[in-house]
């Protein structure tokens, strides 16, 4: 086979639905199929990860139906060939006539390596409705290379146009790769073809050993978007081909374009997991995960080391027999010795002024935020209910990496904010009722909040979740500083509570008592003393309670919860930080292409169309009505379809 003759076939629509539990539209079909076209490739297999028919048999929901998927491709592609993926028993022959139906050229039948007598009829079937078949002869490596050169055979036999090598699990090398290569050349007269997964990153490697050895097809996704660990990335492998004189007409940039503005947002997680390296090592096919996983949970043993026992004695099932008598065998062995480790001792010093501890603080911040790639947000608070205080620890739960400091006074603020300047992105601010001017900043954005709404805010919805997620008919004794207190009474007292004071005689029936008193005991020994064993205390000013009432609370068996900031916080910040984003980059109007836009809670006239983002914009809301409502989108609407163009062309060239 002459390397010459090599092409991609892209799988970025079938394998990479996984990462998105198959939720790509008829319309992402479309768009990305098209973007694939104009950069050269010829081969788009689209569609539900395991094949035609797999949403109806149960193997996951997808966002559109086969017929859809195929008549969006249909529909959206003039020069290259798209096709699906199918497996016997999961598709029926109906499936395979529609995909011809549907206009589809080609399709491939996926069976374990040992049993291709089960894609015979199909393959048959498929050839009579003039569909290009091939034979995917999934986890190939669970037989020697000649042994798979002998079920090439058959599939050849059976009406196969090609024969696909398999490496369902990404632990092959490229001298694998190499052997079963050339023993299906030897063995078969069809083009062999090549599909790789990165379990131990030797996709790519596998995929240029697999063009060396003479595959007709290889296999590749962009961003390698697939199942486990991830498929060969189109765009890299088509960069190498090209040092080599191979894929010339491919156009590398368009695919790095299509791959950061369409693909690259939807992936989240990055790096390698254990298990998915594990799978690499054993040659261990992912479907059987969970009954890995049940067996290693009831023996207590590593499910590393169960996939490894398992895969020495079968690769390409997983027989439920086998795996309980391996992890018996495991759990009669010595156990592995844990990993030892040693903790160094915190760098901070002896840093004894507050400016200092915050400055400290603000670097922590810095690191923990670029590590997990999220905004930093220092939150200051001046009250006189404060001690000024430094917290000692960074919270990166909720999604922005925050800390807080307090303050009695405002004495230190400015220069609190002026030593935090370089480290940290936003500071979250409440200055409180004394009037300040904040210094200039050089890095930092002020956002500003009031942190009494916020506290009052904060105690309504972790009470709820505290009651199982319901107040009404509950009743509630509510005690405190009135500040706090009214608009908890009220927001509880709209949610269908019976919200009582201090004057209150029967306690027999309270659900909770919340007490509002920042940093100052209200709740007495006296009052714990006569509650029912059921009553919830909510200690919402953190000390509401001193000691003899929590020592009481204990010897009675009451629950006693303080109030968690935590989400309410970051919450804050995190609308803050958007709202400012709406404000400053992504408000804006305009003519594109003689169509009005509007974004960012600009009020257009009618008909204009409202996009998210004027800047960088990712989709239309509706269709302005003129005196700020939305209309709906009207789908024949020109002007809808002309900004829909307007947004992926500036999609595409922002990636560039």
């Amino acid at each position: 086979m002459d390397r010459a003759e090599v092409e991609i076939l892209d799988t970025t629509l079938r394998d990479g639905s996984y990462v998105i539990d198959f939720q790509f539209t008829a319309q992402d079909t479309a768009l990305i199929a098209s973007t694939l076209e104009f950069a050269g490739i010829r081969w788009i297999e689209i569609a539900h990860g395991l094949g035609l028919g797999a949403a109806r048999a149960g193997k996951g929901d997808q966002a559109a139906t086969d017929e859809a998927y195929l008549k969006s491709a249909a529909a959206s592609l003039s020069k290259s060939k798209f096709g699906t993926f199918f497996i016997p028993g999961i598709g029926t022959e109906d499936d395979v006539r529609l995909a011809a139906d549907c206009g589809a050229h080609f399709i491939r039948v996926g069976t374990n390596v040992n049993e291709v007598d089960q894609a015979a009829p199909y393959l048959k079937l498929a050839k009579e409705l003039g569909l290009v078949t091939f034979s995917n002869l999934m986890k190939s490596y669970a037989v020697p290379a000649e042994e798979f050169a002998r079920y090439g055979l058959m599939a050849e036999e059976a009406g196969a146009d090609y024969l696909c090598i398999v490496d369902s699990a990404g632990g092959m090398l490229p001298a694998d790769v190499r052997d079963y290569l050339d023993a299906a050349h030897a063995k078969c007269s069809i083009p062999v073809c090549f599909h790789g997964h990165n379990n131990l990153s030797m996709a790519v490697a596998n995929s240029l050993q697999a063009v060396e050895s003479g595959a007709a097809i290889v296999d590749a996704s962009l961003q390698g978007m697939g199942r486990s660990e991830g498929n060969t990335m189109t765009e890299i492998l088509v960069a190498i081909l090209q040092k080599k004189g191979l894929c010339e007409s491919i156009d590398v940039n368009a695919l790095l374009d299509i791959s950061e503005a369409l693909i690259r947002p939807l992936l989240h997680n990055t790096g390698y997991s254990p298990m998915g390296v594990t799978y690499g090592r054993a040659k261990f096919h992912s479907s059987f995960l969970s009954r890995i996983l049940h067996a290693a949970e009831r023996y207590r043993i590593d499910p590393r080391e169960l996939i490894i026992k398992v895969t020495e004695h079968d690769q390409v099932e997983a027989p439920i027999e086998l795996v309980e008598e391996m992890a018996r065998q495991l759990m009669a062995s010595p156990p592995k010795q844990a990993v030892q480790f040693s903790l160094a001792p915190t760098q901070e010093g002896a840093a004894t002024d507050i400016p200092s501890q915050a400055r400290l603080r603000a670097a922590e911040l810095k690191e923990k935020a670029r590590k997990k790639c999220m905004p930093s947000v220092l939150n200051i608070v001046v009250g006189s209910h404060e001690e000024t205080h430094v917290s000692p620890f960074v919270e990166t739960t909720y999604g922005c990496a925050i800390s807080n400091v307090m303050l009695s006074d405002a004495s230190l603020l400015n220069e609190i904010v002026s030593t935090v300047d370089a480290f940290v992105d936003y500071i979250l601010l409440d200055p409180g009722d004394a009037p300040i001017k904040v210094p200039a900043l050089t890095h930092a954005q002020i956002l500003r909040y009031d942190d009494s709404t916020l506290w009052a805010r904060t105690a309504v919805s972790h009470l709820t979740q505290l009651l199982e997620g319901s107040v009404q008919g509950k009743n509630l004794l509510v005690l405190g500083n009135a500040e706090l207190v009214d608009p908890v009474k009220h927001s509880f007292a709209k949610s269908g509570a019976h919200i009582f004071d201090d004057t209150l005689r029967d306690f027999d029936d309270l659900s909770a008592v919340v007490a509002l008193s920042p940093r100052t005991p209200i709740i007495a020994k006296d009052l714990v003393e006569v509650l029912s064993q059921n009553t919830l205390l909510y200690d919402a000013g953190i000390g509401s309670l001193d000691q003899d009432s929590l020592s009481e609370a204990k010897r009675r068996g009451l629950q006693v919860v303080r109030i968690d900031f935590r989400p309410a916080v970051a919450a804050t910040a995190i609308e803050l930080i958007h709202m400012k984003s709406i404000v400053r980059h992504q408000m804006g109007s305009g003519v594109w292409d003689g169509v009005a836009v509007v974004a960012g809670g600009l009020i257009g006239n009618h008909g204009d169309v409202i996009v998210d983002d004027f800047g960088k914009p990712t989709r239309i809301i509706g269709v302005a009505d003129g005196t700020g409502g939305i209309e709906p989108i009207d789908e024949a609407n020109a002007n809808v379809q002309s900004v829909r163009t307007s947004i992926m062309r500036r999609q595409l060239e922002q990636s560039s």
